[in-house]
């Protein structure tokens, strides 16, 4: 990703993405033409995020909608889902410790196809 940030601070172009403000490249181009200004997008939802381009980006085929999706796209990025975290736990307890109880319990079929996005939470 420091590739990318260099290259369009090398070519002066325009560039988009998540950056943390205390990481060094992010320093490096304070006061320069290609220093990062923060935007804040639109909270995300559940319509915006299923509004997001699924399109390969790189494809020389792809019409410009289709590389950057529509406006009711454009909002921030959803909650880390717990999902995620709970069954990345289950899959290492399985794996790593070679858990035979785990392995056979429907717990992890169960929590890999809950279908409850973490939006619809909030």
């Amino acid at each position: 990703m420091v590739d990318i940030w260099k290259a369009a601070d090398a070519t002066g172009s325009d560039l988009i993405g998540q950056w943390w403000a205390t990481e060094t490249t992010y320093v490096s181009l304070l006061g320069t033409d290609s220093e990062l200004i923060k935007i804040t997008l639109p909270v995300a939802t559940e319509s915006c995020i299923k509004a997001r381009a699924s399109y390969d980006r790189c494809d020389e085929n792809a019409t410009p909608s289709e590389e950057h999706g529509a406006k009711e796209g454009a909002c921030g990025e959803k909650p880390i889902g717990i999902r995620n975290v709970v069954v990345g736990n289950l899959q290492t307890n399985i794996e790593e410790n070679k858990n035979l109880v785990a392995a056979m319990s429907p717990a992890y079929d169960f929590v890999n196809n809950f279908d409850l996005t973490e939006l619809q939470i909030y």
